[in-house]
């Protein structure tokens, strides 16, 4: 049974690959910079944008919801 994470933060923080290839992945599929990547990873900011907040979704299994939620 795959780990279920709670947002991103704790997605990035258990990925079997390095974060800069995580990053990397979401920076080719969204257009958005590797700072704003790391600031979603990093919890300190979110979007709104629903094209990118189906990508991170796709990639990660994490609901909508929760991908920006602290805990």
């Amino acid at each position: 049974m795959a780990q279920k994470h709670q947002n991103l933060k704790d997605y990035v923080d258990n990925i079997s690959t390095t974060k800069s290839e995580f990053y990397r992945l979401v920076m080719s599929k969204t257009g958005v910079t590797y700072r704003t990547v790391e600031r979603w990873c990093m919890l300190d900011q979110g979007t709104k944008d629903k094209r990118f907040i189906k990508i991170l979704t796709e990639l990660t299994q994490i609901p909508a919801e929760n991908l920006f939620k602290r805990h």
